[in-house]
């Protein structure tokens, strides 16, 4: 059972141990209709509650974590101060502040809930597309990254290990993100290291292998330039 399952029983609950107290405390055959407005307010509350819990789907970028986990403040803050409010307001029964009171409070707090929610959802989607746009454009220089990991494993020669070295540190220590005008030489890059990788498994010479590691860094020295134009 996940976490929203979770809280829609505890909401249910919850709800119906403060409906079955209030019943009995203040006997609700003898309601008149301020104490129905009171219940009119919890029973709002655990309305936009519970649709909130079960609309409000979490989104796969991880990035959104923190704000998915805003709809659980959002009803616990909502739902607990409607409970609180009302209640005071059932026992009071309408000695203190007149009917139009708690129709405004609890108009006021659904009003609140609602726009909140309204703005945090946009605003979490948006994170998720940034998220995703980044994790795109990163793909591609992790993956080179990787793969030129794996040749350096495969490499024998102390000399071509070190030039595989300094040539990954280039990689990992410029800007990741592969922007348009970029796309060209990371391929011609990605050529250059298979024509390594290839060079590695067929036991060249260490100074051919160097030489094609020399090519492949003045191309990615290229685009670090071109990166730094813009």
């Amino acid at each position: 059972m996940n976490t929203v399952k979770k809280l829609v029983i505890v909401l249910c609950l919850v709800f119906a141990v403060w409906v079955l107290t209030a019943a009995i405390l203040t006997d609700i055959l003898l309601w008149a209709v301020y104490r129905w407005i009171c219940f009119g307010g919890v029973l709002a509350a655990f309305i936009a509650s519970l649709v909130t819990l079960l609309v409000w789907k979490p989104a796969e970028s991880r990035d959104t974590t923190e704000i998915d986990a805003l709809k659980y403040v959002f009803v616990a803050a909502y739902f607990g101060l409607a409970i609180v409010i009302n209640s005071w307001l059932l026992i009071t029964n309408g000695l203190i502040f007149p009917a139009r009171i708690p129709i405004v409070v609890n108009a006021v707090m659904l009003i609140i809930f609602i726009l909140a929610v309204m703005f945090a959802l946009p605003y979490r989607n948006r994170v998720a597309e940034l998220s995703d746009e980044v994790a795109a454009k990163t793909q591609t220089i992790n993956e080179l990254s990787v793969r030129l990991g794996m040749i350096m494993g495969a490499a024998d020669d102390d000399r071509v290990k070190k030039s595989l070295r300094a040539l990954k540190e280039q990689l990992d220590f410029c800007t990741n993100a592969s922007q348009p005008y970029t796309e060209e030489i990371e391929e011609q890059f990605s050529d250059y290291l298979d024509e390594i990788s290839a060079a590695v498994a067929d036991n060249r010479p260490a100074e051919d292998v160097i030489k094609i590691i020399g090519k492949a860094e003045s191309l990615w020295r290229q685009r670090s330039s071109v990166l730094s134009a813009h």
